[in-house]
């Protein structure tokens, strides 16, 4: 088994830590992206309602 110069084994420490950041990083995206889309299902739900309200408002002048 061939062993590994120090600069190699450095080189897979710094990537194992990167991959470690940005796998990190793409979790907190998606949980923020479920947060997103969410808020953005409550608003649309908001929306119908509303437009619901008006037309009845309408509807009853």
């Amino acid at each position: 088994m061939a062993t590994e110069s120090p600069d190699t084994h450095r080189e897979l420490v710094e990537l194992r830590r990167q991959i470690n950041y940005w796998r990190a990083q793409h979790t907190r995206a998606v949980e923020r992206q479920a947060i997103w889309k969410e808020k953005a299902r409550q608003l649309k739900q908001m929306v119908r309602q509303q437009e619901a309200q008006i037309t009845e408002l309408i509807q009853q002048n």
